[in-house]
């Protein structure tokens, strides 16, 4: 998730995100990555548009069925975010975290579609072996 906020909360956001971090390594588990925008003046309902473009691209990205097309949007969010750097709506470590997130919700739908794919091909197997069985004289 992506979000934009004030200078103030994003201090207090990044800390308690990397507490939360530390508790999750310890206990094995894993949690989405997120970025805050820094809100700008004149600036930030073109932010807010563009970080809603992305987080939508990202929600497709989580319930895609084909690694391509997750590499497609993957691409499509990190040349939007690149274009909202180019055009001042984020900066550049900002930016470094947008494509953090877009890159760790990647690879999550893929190892995602890749068990599936794996569980489909052992029960395949699985039924294959029990029909042969059966139809033997």
């Amino acid at each position: 998730m992506i979000q934009i906020v004030k200078k103030d909360e994003h201090i207090r956001l990044h800390r308690a995100a990397q507490d939360l971090r530390n508790i999750t390594k310890e206990s094995g588990a894993r949690m989405k990555k997120t970025a805050c925008i820094t809100m700008r003046g004149g600036v930030w309902r073109r932010q807010r548009d563009g970080i809603k473009i992305i987080n939508q691209i990202l929600k497709e990205i989580e319930i895609e069925t084909n690694c391509t097309q997750v590499l497609i949007k993957a691409g499509e969010a990190t040349g939007y975010a690149n274009a909202m750097e180019h055009i001042g709506l984020m900066t550049k470590k900002e930016l470094d975290a947008v494509i953090d997130v877009i890159g760790h919700t990647g690879e999550e739908a893929v190892r995602r579609i890749n068990m599936q794919n794996h569980a489909v091909t052992i029960i395949g197997k699985y039924f294959s072996g029990f029909n042969n069985r059966r139809n033997r004289p």
